[in-house]
């Protein structure tokens, strides 16, 4: 089993660093429906838990889902 810790660039093979642990938001809704509907705008959004690499050598970025890893 891999380490999620431990994640060579897919580009060049180089080392990653982790940039942090993200919540990406999806469904997302305007500004005007915002200014129209309040907090019932945001009703449809989710929120998706993702861990980021970044490539210390080229700068490609990597995302890994957390969603089903235990203690994420």
């Amino acid at each position: 089993m891999s380490d999620i810790n431990v994640v060579k660039c897919l580009r060049c093979q180089g080392e990653t660093e982790q940039v942090g642990k993200l919540a990406l938001v999806t469904g997302a809704s305007s500004a005007a429906s915002k200014l129209i509907f309040g907090q019932l705008a945001e009703m449809g959004e989710k929120h998706w838990d993702v861990q980021v690499f970044r490539c210390t050598h080229c700068g490609h970025a990597e995302i890994f889902d957390l969603t089903n890893i235990p203690g994420n």
